[in-house]
């Protein structure tokens, strides 16, 4: 009879115990799933903050577009002949003011720039393509 009862009262413990961690592995899944989309907000946010700093950059560049008539020019003109007439019309400046090498410096400076401004924006765009497709995957 004592055998009986010590059988019962561990076959109850068991059952405890299953219930126990079959509760314990359903709040874990809940804890995973909820993480998961948390990260992915997180990394929302983090793409907006991204695309946030990339206007401002852009609205920089406007403005020295704005600001230098003479940089949007000669971009609009990919022919020889303008390039020519703006190199006389430096070479004429040049004459009179007594300073234009150094104008010509600083402007090859400012597009260098430009050139590496707009490379560190094409590998930023291949970063945010590649988080999009990390993000849209789901681990399950």
């Amino acid at each position: 009879m004592s055998a009986i009862l010590s059988l019962r009262s561990e076959q109850a413990q068991l059952e405890n115990f299953e219930n126990k961690c079959s509760t314990d592995l359903f709040l874990f899944e809940i804890l995973v799933k909820s993480e998961q989309r948390t990260s992915q907000v997180d990394s929302r946010k983090f793409l907006s903050s991204r695309d946030e700093k990339k206007k401002k950059k852009k609205k920089k560049k406007k403005r020295r577009r704005r600001r230098s008539g003479k940089r949007r020019r000669r971009r609009r003109s990919g022919k020889k002949e303008e390039e020519k007439k703006w190199k006389k019309r430096r070479r004429r400046r040049s004459g009179k003011k007594g300073g234009g090498e150094e104008e010509e410096e600083e402007e090859e400076e400012e597009e260098e720039e430009e050139e590496e401004e707009e490379e560190e924006e094409e590998e930023e765009e291949k970063n945010r393509s590649l988080l999009d497709r990390a993000s849209s995957l789901k681990f399950y």
